[in-house]
């Protein structure tokens, strides 16, 4: 997320996204680190400028939506989804969304997650298998990113807590949207 956006998508058509990621055993500890992976708003507006990504230790104002880990959990990853200013939709709020994946310290994983226009509905995969959708219903409500005005990115964040060092490593991330 800066001023110079590289991919921008929205959440009108068609959308897929994935990652493979791993993280060091320091990121799973309970009360450490928070980190996110997925789409966020982007440019001067968003994640790496004005807005923060996390709001102490879960996401905070920017829109998103992808995999969080929140900093008081161990090795719980929730799907999630958020508006600016509002609350985040992930397993606290939506009980199909809490811990789509165990994470293991050093294990790769590939996260992922596609958007449907028609008929609209999110599904968040984990390993290729499919872990949570969220249908009409949630995506039309004021709590789900708009889908006329967020353009958004493939953007990861990391929330440190403590001094100890959290590694997420990145072996690749797409995305891809129909026109």
């Amino acid at each position: 997320g800066n001023a110079l956006d590289v991919g921008t998508f929205r959440l009108q058509r068609d959308l897929a996204f994935e990652c493979r990621v791993r993280v060091n055993a320091a990121a799973i500890v309970a009360g450490d680190h928070g980190f996110f992976f997925g789409l966020a708003n982007g440019g001067s507006a968003g994640a790496g400028i004005t807005a923060k990504l996390f709001a102490s230790d879960v996401l905070g104002a920017v829109d998103v939506v992808g995999f969080q880990h929140l900093v008081g959990e161990s090795t719980a990853l929730d799907a999630a989804y958020l508006v600016s200013g509002g609350t985040v939709m992930d397993g606290s709020q939506i009980a199909d969304l809490d811990t789509v994946e165990t994470l293991v310290a050093d294990t790769w994983v590939k996260l992922g997650f596609r958007y449907y226009q028609h008929p609209r509905k999110l599904e968040w995969y984990v390993n290729g298998v499919k872990e949570a959708e969220i249908g009409e219903t949630r995506i039309a409500a004021a709590a789900f990113p708009d889908a006329d005005a967020d353009f958004m990115q493939p953007t990861i964040g990391l929330f440190p807590s403590d001094s100890t060092a959290a590694i997420l490593d990145l072996d690749w991330w797409a995305c891809a949207q129909l026109y």
